[in-house]
């Protein structure tokens, strides 16, 4: 059973009690509001004298899609030296010579292909209770004590230049849990049920921070609370946060951190923004398809009913599916199994005992080189050879989710099967810790800078613009075209046009798109030779392009104009003053008022000195 309370709750002496029920008053309601894991983590963290917290970090962490933007800028933004570890995990090996020089010279942490998962690594060398952290990827070390934040370039790179993420107050939602899973229940069919009976599409989850509690938790081995933790990452929550006892400490003691573990748990009473409240004796296995969630009883009870409604789901989020013709009579075969039980060694150890020699179709498994390792020593690889999966229908993390439990007892029927009473294997060789090994492989030269030029390779170093000039000439561009500039001299000399003017070009938007990195697409523009955008707002496009120097103009006419060719003279006064300017369009008998959006007096300044990040590495 899992039961939402969408209002306010207090926890106090192990139950949940909605707000409407209590008899507290609005006093003690603000003093209990301070009593949650998370509000005390936050609080550590702020460095704002307001309500709304502005947050340091203790680490930012990164995969190389956002990493080699965040060294681009800081490259062309002056920075000298990480002032907090920066961390690359860089899982497809795209960037390694680049990475480790960029390590060496800012005093950062590379860390290759084949050693750790980014999560892994995080989890295993970083994380410590009480631990901030921002990351560019979907991370929750919740389990562990720390919690972790999703942020683009934009704000890893402000973190690494000492400044502070202003954000809105987060809401913070109890999740309580109690009772004991069954066997062959694993930590993917507890998410999946906490997000089918919370409606995350709705939004309850999205942008909210969970905190897990309850005495349930200590029924849990850690890793499978790692495990459930790390099954939250993709769902849109801000960050986890769990009580933290002495398996915890055990955990760490383990991998050889004892100095990371600390004791967590909210004080009482606690207020909570809305609370989540799981029996996990009720949980059964589950799966999910093309968005849609639901049991493994009711898809096979009725599987293409379910498949039909999964797929009414999947088409109205654009996806074109056919899931219905999955079914092979009453059954759903399979023709290979992945099974990843979220990297951890004890789950993938059980199911390769359950899976010696009666697995009916291929089956590989999904883990960091440390798991892999320890699996090899145990004996357990062997039973999940290197294999091509054939096509068709994957179980696991492929097109049809399954928890680990339900696709490997799938992978011995060779079709779907919901076995939540199997007796899989309890007691598995234990961990060997081999992460010191594979740690030799890591560049990690955290606070110990050197002086050295960094690789680029095939990678171009951020076009950073210069002083904003007092005159533009700007070739206008629909959004998406590339425009071609080589005519831009020409037209200077015919139109006579005043020495030192700049040519570039000006973005044009009916509306902004919008991206997860803006900070990125932004670069892109740049790159492109872009020197202003035009559009009718900007939301969060707005910081992103007072970053990179691209000075941003309104109009209500933005989407009439086509191409051509824009003069604009008295520019950096009219950035300097916000005032409107005239944009002639060149062999035209026509003009076009640009405006200027609402933003901060500093980023004007910003904009004349060529953006933030060229004002940060001053007069270059």
């Amino acid at each position: 059973m899992v039961k939402v309370i969408r209002e306010g709750a207090y926890y106090a002496e192990g139950r949940i009690v909605k707000e409407s029920q209590s008899h507290l008053t609005l006093d003690r309601k603000a003093l209990a509001a301070k009593n949650t894991i998370a509000y005390g983590i936050l609080a550590a963290h702020n460095e704002a004298t307001r309500l709304d917290p502005a947050l340091r970090f203790d680490v930012v962490a990164a995969l190389p899609d956002c990493y080699i933007d965040v060294i681009r800028a800081a490259d062309a933004g002056g920075l000298t030296e990480f002032p907090l570890p920066c961390i690359c995990i860089d899982e497809k090996g795209e960037a390694e010579a680049f990475g480790v020089s960029a390590a060496k010279r800012f005093g950062g942490v590379y860390v290759p292909k084949d050693t750790f998962s980014a999560e892994e690594y995080v989890r295993t060398s970083v994380a410590m209770a009480n631990d901030l952290i921002l990351s560019s990827f979907p991370l929750t070390v919740g389990s562990l004590g720390a919690m972790a934040m999703c942020g683009d370039a934009g704000d890893i790179l402000n973190v690494l230049f000492s400044e502070r993420i202003e954000t809105e107050r987060p809401e913070i939602v109890a999740v309580h849990l109690k009772g004991k899973l069954h066997a062959g229940v694993g930590p993917l069919d507890v998410a999946l049920t906490v997000c089918r009976a919370s409606d995350a599409a709705c939004g309850f989850i999205k942008g909210r921070i969970l905190e897990f509690i309850g005495t349930g938790i200590a029924r849990l081995p850690q890793e499978m609370r790692n495990a459930i933790d790390a099954c939250f990452a993709d769902m849109g929550c801000l960050a986890t946060v769990w009580e933290t006892d002495d398996k915890t400490d055990e955990y760490f003691r383990g991998i050889g951190r004892t100095d990371a573990f600390y004791r967590l748990s909210p004080k009482q009473p606690a207020y909570y923004d809305g609370a989540i409240l799981v029996d996990l004796g009720t949980v059964e296995p589950m799966a999910s398809i093309g968005g849609a969630v639901f049991s493994v009883r009711e898809l096979l009870d009725e599987p293409a009913e379910v498949l039909g409604k999964a797929e009414q789901t999947a088409r109205r989020a654009g996806l074109s599916c056919d899931f219905r013709s999955l079914v092979k009579g009453k059954d759903i075969p399979v023709a290979g199994v992945r099974i990843d039980g979220q990297g951890q060694y004890e789950t993938l150890a059980r199911m390769a005992e359950f899976l010696r020699g009666k697995q009916s179709v291929p089956v590989s498994v999904a883990c960091s080189q440390p798991v892999r390792r320890a699996l090899e020593k145990g004996g357990y690889l062997e039973v999940f050879p290197p294999c091509t999966l054939p096509e068709g229908l994957i179980v696991g993390d492929g097109l049809l989710r399954l928890d680990a439990c339900t696709a490997a007892a799938s992978a011995v029927a060779g079709k779907v099967v919901s076995v939540p009473d199997l007796d899989y294997p309890r007691r598995v060789k234990k961990y060997r810790h081999t992460v010191r090994q594979i740690e030799r492989k890591i560049s990690d030269f955290t606070g110990a800078p050197k002086k050295v030029k960094l690789i680029w390779g095939d990678i171009p170093p951020a076009p950073i613009c210069g002083r904003l000039p007092d005159a533009l000439l700007l070739k206008a561009i629909p959004a998406g075209e590339e425009g071609d500039f080589s005519e831009a001299s020409d037209i200077v000399t015919k139109f006579s046009l005043p020495i030192g003017t700049v040519c570039g070009k000006l973005a044009v938007y009916r509306d902004l798109p919008v991206y997860d990195d803006g900070f990125r697409a932004a670069l892109a523009l740049r790159s492109r030779g872009v020197l202003a955008v035009l559009a009718k707002e900007y939301g969060s496009w707005l910081s992103a392009c007072i970053d990179w120097g691209m000075v941003p103009f309104v109009s209500v006419k933005a989407e009439q104009i086509g191409g051509g060719y824009l003069y604009l003279k008295g520019v950096r006064s009219a950035v300097e003053h916000g005032t409107p300017l005239q944009a002639q369009f060149l062999g035209e008998d026509k003009t076009l008022q640009l405006a200027f959006p609402v933003m901060p007096q500093v980023a004007h300044a910003w904009l004349i000195l060529g953006g933030k990040i060229r004002a940060r590495g001053g007069e270059q």
